[in-house]
């Protein structure tokens, strides 16, 4: 199994730390400022008092981080078979799949959370190995928080591992966010502003510009076209607010521009593979 083991010290002179609340961590690299976004889905201990085989064959939108307290797990990944440890950060990133065999008597903390930089863009989703960290003193502040002590210290910690998964692609974060730089009052539209006006033609008035002028645009620029573009927000945002059972399907779709719940339902199962309820079934 292809993993890397980190033992590194956080403190990093590049890094010029602006602010770190409400899971959202600021830093200059190289002048350029860049930020990375954490939101925290559940955090929990689990204790195993029977012996227990899961399959993760399909992967959630979220990334999985395991922190191993007592007993024995073996996870299997790609046919190659890996020993959980406690003390050491295993990082599942979003797009993997496995198996479990979790022994009686196994504990771990099991952390769910979404990592996007400031465009609010998916990091680490194109990772396909698990990623063993080591590092004692952040694995004791996860575990430590994720008991429910502070929510706002473990956003931080987790932070901190996102700096580490990082480590030697912070050029890659800056750059994205600077190809974003000349459509910043855009992102700020998404951002204020409900789905149902986040099309081509309403952009294209922002900017005083035809559709067409805009996309061109906005491809040389950032290398994806505008209408993927809008597609992966939308899709990323029907998915997070899939995982949360509060919300119903109808209220999902009104949420994020859909006329009726049949809409939606179309619309994802083209673009997913399953119908939002299939997909709530699985990872919620």
């Amino acid at each position: 199994m292809t993993t890397t083991r980190h033992d590194y010290v956080l403190d990093r002179k590049e890094l010029i730390y602006n602010s770190s609340e409400c899971g959202k961590l600021s830093f200059q690299y190289e002048e350029n400022l860049t930020s990375i976004n954490c939101r925290l889905i559940e955090a929990t201990l689990v204790e195993h008092q029977n012996h227990l085989l899961a399959t993760h064959h399909h992967p959630p939108p979220f990334a999985r981080i395991f922190l191993p307290v007592n007993g024995k797990a073996v996870i299997t990944h790609l046919e190659q078979e890996m020993v959980l440890q406690p003390g050491l950060i295993y990082f599942f990133p979003s797009n993997l799949t496995f198996d479990a065999d979790y022994r009686q008597g196994f504990s771990q903390y099991y952390i769910h959370v979404y990592y996007s930089d400031g465009l609010n863009i998916p990091l680490f989703s194109d990772l396909n190995s698990i990623k063993i960290i080591d590092n004692k003193l952040l694995y004791q502040n996860i575990c430590q928080n994720s008991a429910g002590i502070s929510t706002p210290h473990l956003l931080n910690n987790l932070l901190s591992l996102a700096l580490i998964l990082l480590e030697g692609n912070y050029e890659s974060l800056s750059g994205n966010m600077q190809k974003f730089k000349d459509f910043s009052e855009l992102l700020k539209f998404l951002d204020r502003t409900p789905m149902i006006e986040h099309t081509i033609a309403n952009l294209a008035m922002l900017y005083s510009v035809s559709q067409e002028a805009l996309s061109k645009r906005f491809r040389r620029k950032t290398g994806i076209t505008l209408k993927k573009f809008l597609l992966e927000q939308k899709l990323q945002k029907i998915q997070e607010l899939l995982l949360n059972r509060n919300y119903r399907i109808d209220e999902i779709a009104y949420q994020t521009g859909f006329s009726s719940p049949q809409y939606l339902h179309r619309f994802f199962k083209k673009n997913m593979g399953c119908t939002p309820v299939e997909y709530r079934n699985t990872h919620a």
